[in-house]
């Protein structure tokens, strides 16, 4: 199960997600779309139904594998080695919600972003 957010950025930051679905399990997107300039904070969330153990955000630059950003898994949260700077991650269970929050867009961050769910 994964969504994706395309981000571009020149002077503003785009981000726009899908949603893929199992028989079981949906994950999507809260917004389709999210519009941010340069140095701002941009949160990407992702919602889910049915019981999840694991959660994670991956991004991909173009012409590059997945890149393992962070994931929670049992309430603890793992960063990639090495951490990615400015990438936070929180998890409302009660609402089934999961963030990706981005403190300070910039062009270094234009990627495909992937939230994922086990």
């Amino acid at each position: 199960m994964l969504t994706f957010a395309v981000v571009l950025l020149i002077e503003s930051l785009l981000i726009t997600f899908r949603g893929v679905t199992s028989a079981e399990d949906i994950i999507f997107s809260y917004n389709d779309t999210v519009i941010a300039k340069a140095d701002e904070k941009v949160i990407l969330s992702c919602s889910y139904t049915g019981t999840v153990y694991d959660l994670f955000w991956y991004r991909q630059f173009p012409g590059s594998a997945l890149q393992f950003l962070i994931m929670e898994s049992s309430g603890f949260i793992t960063h990639a080695t090495p951490q990615v700077p400015g990438i936070t991650m929180t998890h409302n269970k009660d609402i089934r919600r999961m963030d990706l929050e981005i403190s300070s867009a910039s062009v270094s961050f234009s990627a495909l972003y992937y939230c994922a769910v086990r």
